[in-house]
């Protein structure tokens, strides 16, 4: 009986992790038809040349995930040595990061025209910057607990609304202490 349960934990956690893995595969292939989409329209991609930037452009986003997930980050460390090889793998994969780009400096070329060119990695790191800040808002870290939660730095829909409508009332009172003041009825 024990090894018949044991043989059914396993299977489900052997299903569990290849579940995740697809849905990993798939935010990644969401988030890469995204980030396409984003870049043809920031530098105005022709019809003509969407089908082959495309092919490109994904070859070039896969060759940069792999270099990033080649080397894992380590875990910050209030040890010197810890955090001197944490920063020479940080270091080391911004390297190997720049080399992908020149490698595909030439093959943009074949595609995209000189301005589209010099806009390609202004444009690919602001959304790369994007996405980085949608994920910390997703994952945001409350330091007053340390714990996780979802709703990120700026909170939920009803908080921003509810600091909307706080701001509103302050511009709106400023502005009417503002009109009392001009009017000369100082109290």
């Amino acid at each position: 009986m024990k090894k018949t349960m044991m043989l059914l934990l396993l299977a489900a956690t052997i299903l569990s992790a290849g579940a995740q893995q697809e849905k990993t595969a798939e935010k990644q292939e969401k988030l890469l038809e995204a980030k396409t989409r984003q870049m043809i329209h920031s530098l105005n991609i022709t019809p003509e040349q969407e089908a082959k930037f495309t092919e490109i452009y994904r070859a070039y986003n896969e060759k940069m995930r792999s270099e990033w997930n080649r080397g894992n980050m380590q875990q910050k460390s209030d040890d010197v040595k810890q955090e001197a090889n944490r920063l020479k793998q940080r270091l080391n994969n911004q390297k190997k990061a720049l080399d992908v780009q020149l490698s595909y400096v030439d093959k943009l070329a074949t595609v995209l025209n000189a301005e589209q060119l010099r806009k390609f990695f202004d444009t690919e790191r602001k959304i790369q910057a994007r996405v980085k800040s949608k994920r910390q808002g997703m994952r945001g870290h409350d330091k007053g607990h340390g714990q996780w939660h979802k709703r990120g730095r700026k909170g939920d829909a009803a908080g921003r609304k509810a600091r909307a409508a706080e701001r509103r009332a302050r511009h709106q009172q400023r502005s009417a202490e503002r009109q009392t003041h001009t009017n000369g009825n100082i109290e």
